[in-house]
């Protein structure tokens, strides 16, 4: 609005000027014939004295209100005539030659050539009364003076409504994701009369808070799950980082490292899980570095030892499997460590318990003939061994008179004789 009118102003005040300008050429045109005269001061015959076509000039120009001086220079710019309108008997300087307009204050003035048949026998300076430009130019100063105050009131109530009904929702908001972002309190919820665009924005925001929040609570549930899962089961559980240190300890896995699960948090997994092979103990080394540069699982099931913080050692079957995301990249380490001591023991005594006799606790016919076996096989290498052969004399009366427990019993005795 500011901007239409300003260039309408500007279109008028310009055209006000061109009128003025085309009104002083015209003037001159008009009495270019005279003023050639006034110029040369060479009448002819047919025409007037300098005086009367002096007077004819100002007498034609007494019809033009507007032009208050007319000014009269020959060619080397010397004056002849001048002539000041009756309205303005006292006016100032004439504005020096230079420019063909100059507005300044309640004058227009021109310099302007005096051309006859194409020739130049001079110029004139035109004062023109610039009375109907300053009217106008008033006239718009005070159009202005209601416009403007108008225009900065409605932009101050555009401003009011502008911060009511959308820059202040967007702040709301905007405070709201920073409090998300820092807190990740998805239980955050922002409100707004606004039914239209802003309110569609801020119900598509809660919505997507409102779906955060319930798939994380769903993650949470899964996760205790997990936890809870792993420091139920019997076998230990650690899991890394994709650096190789250690992010979880589980009970039972704390238990036979010795690490509690504070020590053990951030800790290489080398530091924690030393592993050692059972027949010579030397470290089994190169397992955690292969697994999460190839993403290769590892199995130790046979000979393995788990040395504990406190030096103990532990009879042990583990595994080492990489940790993946759902496009494949490897994200850490998961190791399980079963404690298989007491299965060691049961095997031990399983096998004892098939090549020994249960009351003797000496080797049984099974154990015997394998043993004799060896023994005949080492006689190609020019080895020589002794069997000795015992028999129990009056066995069966021992049993039939004091009874199979005595029989037993002296059986044990004579098996312990032999054993020492």
């Amino acid at each position: 609005m500011v901007v239409t009118n300003l260039l309408v102003a500007y279109w008028d005040l310009k055209e006000i000027r061109k009128q003025s300008y085309n009104t002083a050429r015209n003037v001159v045109a008009m009495l270019s014939q005279d003023l050639v005269r006034l110029v040369e001061k060479m009448p002819d015959t047919a025409s007037e004295s300098n005086a009367d076509t002096a007077a004819n000039v100002a007498a034609k120009l007494e019809s033009f209100k507007a032009i208050r001086q007319m000014t009269i220079y020959n060619r080397e710019g010397k004056k002849e005539s001048s002539y000041i309108h009756y309205l303005d008997t006292s006016l100032p300087p004439v504005i020096e030659r230079g420019k063909t307009f100059i507005a300044k204050g309640k004058y227009i003035h021109f310099y302007l050539p005096i051309m006859y048949h194409g020739n130049n026998f001079g110029y004139t300076y035109l004062r023109v009364s610039a009375e109907a430009f300053n009217d106008r130019l008033d006239h718009y100063f005070k159009r202005f003076s209601y416009i403007i105050p108008l225009l900065l009131l409605l932009s101050f109530i555009l401003a009011i409504l502008i911060q009511k009904f959308f820059l202040g929702p967007i702040n709301q908001l905007a405070r709201a994701i920073e409090n998300v972002s820092e807190t990740a309190d998805y239980s955050v919820r922002v409100t707004t009369p606004d039914e239209g665009e802003i309110g569609k924005l801020f119900d598509g925001f809660n919505q997507m808070l409102k779906r955060t929040q319930i798939a994380q609570r769903q993650l949470y549930t899964e996760k205790d799950k997990l936890l809870v899962t792993f420091e139920s089961i019997a076998e230990g559980i650690i899991t890394t980082e994709e650096s190789g240190r250690i992010d979880y300890i589980n009970p039972v896995a704390s238990q036979l490292t010795g690490w509690s699960d504070k020590d053990a948090y951030m800790q290489p997994l080398d530091n924690v899980l030393r592993l050692t092979d059972e027949s010579n103990h030397a470290p089994l080394v190169g397992q955690i570095d292969e697994c999460l540069v190839r993403g290769t699982t590892r199995y130790n099931i046979e000979r393995v030892l788990l040395i504990s913080r406190n030096k103990q050692e532990i009879p042990v079957h583990n595994s080492i499997a990489p940790i993946r995301d759902s496009e494949g990249n490897i994200k850490g380490i998961v190791a399980v460590v079963r404690n298989v001591t007491e299965a060691r023991e049961l095997a031990k005594l399983l096998e004892h318990q098939a090549s020994h006799d249960a009351l003797t606790d000496l080797a049984n016919r099974s154990a015997f003939e394998l043993e004799l076996k060896k023994e005949i096989d080492a006689l190609k290498f020019n080895e020589h061994h002794a069997l000795l052969y015992l028999d129990l004399d009056q066995f069966k009366i021992v049993n039939d008179t004091c009874g199979h427990a005595a029989g037993d019993g002296m059986l044990q005795q004579i098996a312990g004789v032999i054993r020492h």
